[in-house]
């Protein structure tokens, strides 16, 4: 998962990267998420200073790294905030075959919204069901995401402004629809 993450974000074309604690915890959320709360790395999390850190996880990320020839793009190599990138169409193919598919779009969505916006990444991180749930220093219980996802939505009322705008979209959307794809 690791690998998919660190291809996926090469595929963006991007230069700046992805750090390997983001990777990490974006794939074990994304696992969570599928899984029922079992992340896939099996890490104790903690809710640190700067967002969930575990320190195994560089022990863990080095091999695979160094299998899929990314390269970093950091000024300094080995700390918590090394960044890596990698381009691999073939293996990228190869690698999103052998995961679920709910986990291959998770990650996707994930590593598309976040690749080159860090506060934005921090934002989502600190608003995930484990980090809401923790304090500083707490490990982090990844089944709370699962909770999260299983329950149903909620419905939304809308106001009578609101649903007559959206009738409006709808009628419109149709409309260009129909025009594009007349016979």
């Amino acid at each position: 998962m690791i690998e998919f993450a660190l291809l996926q974000a090469g595929e963006l074309d991007r230069s700046r990267g992805l750090n390997a604690t983001q990777l990490v915890y974006l794939a074990d959320l994304a696992h969570a998420r599928a899984r029922g709360g079992a992340t896939y790395t099996h890490a104790p999390w903690r809710f640190a200073h700067y967002g969930p850190f575990v320190e195994e996880v560089r022990d863990r990320i080095a091999p695979v790294v160094r299998r899929s020839g990314a390269s970093s793009t950091s000024r300094t190599e080995g700390g918590a905030n090394e960044r890596f990138i990698v381009k691999d169409e073939d293996r990228l193919n190869a690698v999103t075959a052998r995961l679920a598919a709910p986990i291959v779009l998770d990650v996707r969505r994930m590593v598309r919204d976040f690749h080159d916006d860090i506060p934005g990444l921090l934002d989502h991180v600190y608003k995930t069901a484990p980090m809401l749930r923790a304090a500083p220093g707490e490990l982090l219980e990844f089944s709370v995401e699962s909770e999260r996802v299983e329950s149903e939505p909620e419905a939304v009322a809308l106001s009578a402004k609101q649903r007559k705008r959206q009738r409006e979209r709808f009628a419109e959307a149709r409309g260009k629809f129909q025009h594009r794809y007349r016979p």
